[in-house]
């Protein structure tokens, strides 16, 4: 038996010769094949943690390496069957901590070798490439953390490529300008940012990207004293690009007057307890979408940085899946606020102008003159003497969950098994509830309201009454006071007692 050692660079290559004597010319064979050094490797290059090694061989493989591969595995030379390798990554005391089979092709000059979770201190380690006939080659690296793990939202001010790996990566996408995206390292040059379908990619770090709360304007004005449906509309859909994050949009149902019912989702969209929150669902008390909006908008700019007594917002909505509804009726909040200018259909203005009666603004039902708190099927009473006509409120419809909204909200509630609700109305300053639970406590907590228990045999088709019966906690917060539609300057004094109430609501269901 011969070996024949060839040291470079660092680099240890040993080809073990087994009955040379069986060779009709084993110098020139040897002499020709390591003259091109084609397999042995000529450096070992460090990327980073999550893309792990490149190992780099002297030149390209060629022709003759194929050739020499089939020769000492006596195999039928095929130019394209490539050569197939071993590489293991060991640690100084020589225990394998890696090992991975893969095949180079005729023009190749390196491969990239993951590293595992066992290779995950910094250090020095081994690696070795084996299976080319009696040949192995072998050379040393050094781990170290190339990035810092971090959990921040990267906002892209303009169109970036997304690479693959910081070396040599392809063009995999564009994040989109006027986004957000979820940033999980930085490194030197470069952002990791991990997509909302788990997949991750690399962008360069420039003055188009900024890891800043501040980068991002407020979408919701808060000084806007007519929040409408359509206002409501245009920020929720912008609120729904920008924070792809960590929101989701979806529309519940379209009304009788082609309105849409949105639901944003916030949080965990795979987390075990979820929780709705809605608003205006009677139309004159409009000012809730405002505040729940805001609400909305808090949690998800400041989503990676702002914390709850200790806990960042990331953490607490691990766990929890909020369903926000911010307008439950915009068909009714048109008419509260516009009268018949906003309505499209020439049927429906016809019920308005009939039941309205010029007195638009204290419009609680729907388009279609029922009252969306009267048409659940538990308590539903259509024999009431206020029941029994169309109008602008009381009105329980021709049957239960007769309306669009309702219908769509019963569905949510099949679908996604909520364990608590929180309906916003106006106005009073109280907390409507018919058992009490952890919610309520914590919501007059945080509101200071007084509480006020409804009976349970006086049903009357109510949403309350509908969760009561399916055993969801549940509670209605009457934010405000005097009588809806309210006064917009009670918008700042209701935002200091709502600003959290997410955040809290998170961290009870936690």
């Amino acid at each position: 038996d011969t070996d024949i050692n060839i040291q470079h660079d660092g680099c240890l290559n040993v080809w073990k010769i087994t009955n040379g004597n069986r060779y009709l010319d084993t110098g020139r064979l040897l002499s020709e094949y390591f003259g091109t050094k084609q397999l042995l490797l000529r450096e070992i290059q460090f990327i980073s943690e999550f893309e792990g090694i490149v190992l780099r061989f002297m030149y390209e493989v060629s022709e003759d390496d194929l050739l020499a591969y089939a020769f000492y595995n006596k195999k039928e030379y095929i130019p394209d069957a490539g050569i197939t390798l071993n590489a293991t990554i060991q640690n100084l005391d020589s225990e394998v901590l890696a090992g991975k089979e893969f095949t180079i092709y005729k023009g190749d000059s390196e491969i990239i070798f993951g590293l595992n979770k066992k290779i995950k201190k910094k250090g020095t380690y081994s690696a070795e490439i084996s299976g080319a006939g009696p040949y192995t080659s072998k050379a040393e690296f050094t781990f170290q953390y190339i990035f810092n793990s971090i959990n921040k939202g990267a906002f892209i001010k303009n169109k970036t490529p997304v690479y693959s790996g910081i070396y040599n990566g392809s063009i995999i996408k564009n994040a989109k300008a006027k986004r957000r995206y979820h940033c999980v390292a930085k490194g030197s040059g470069w952002y990791r940012i991990k997509f909302s379908d788990g997949t991750t990619g690399y962008i360069k770090k420039n003055n188009n990207i900024s890891l800043s709360d501040s980068a991002i304007g407020n979408v919701v004005n808060i000084y806007d004293s007519k929040y409408s449906y359509a206002d409501m509309s245009r920020d929720i859909k912008k609120m729904a690009k920008i924070y792809q994050d960590v929101m989701e949009l979806s529309v519940l149902a379209s009304t009788a007057d082609n309105n849409k019912v949105y639901c944003a989702r916030l949080g965990n969209a795979g987390a075990k307890k979820k929780i709705i929150i809605h608003s205006a669902m009677h139309a004159r008390e409009w000012l809730n979408s405002q505040l729940v909006m805001k609400m909305l908008e808090r949690c998800c700019k400041y989503y990676y940085s702002e914390k709850y007594n200790g806990v960042l917002y990331s953490n607490l909505f691990k766990n929890v899946c909020f369903y926000i509804i911010p307008m439950f009726n915009p068909d009714g909040v048109n008419i509260s606020q516009y009268g018949l200018a906003k309505i499209k259909s020439k049927s429906l203005r016809n019920i308005v102008r009939r039941f309205g009666k010029g007195r638009y603004s204290r419009w609680k039902a729907n388009a279609r003159g029922v009252d969306l708190n009267r048409n659940f099927s538990v308590g539903f009473r259509k024999d009431t003497a206020r029941g029994t006509k169309r109008g602008s409120e009381g009105y329980s419809g021709p049957y239960a969950c007769s309306e669009r909204e309702t219908k769509a909200f019963v569905n949510l509630v099949n679908r996604i098994k909520p364990k608590a609700v929180i309906n916003y109305h106006e106005a009073g300053r109280v907390i409507y509830y018919t058992r009490s639970s952890a919610l309520l406590n914590l919501v007059r907590q945080k509101t200071g309201y007084r509480t006020v228990r409804e009976s349970i045999s006086g049903a009357n088709g109510s949403l309350g009454d509908y969760l009561t019966r399916k055993g969801i906690a549940w509670c209605t917060p009457e934010t405000c006071s005097g009588t809806a539609p309210v006064s917009h300057s009670q918008f700042y004094y209701e935002w200091r007692k709502h600003r959290d109430m997410l955040p809290a609501v998170a961290k009870l269901y936690r």
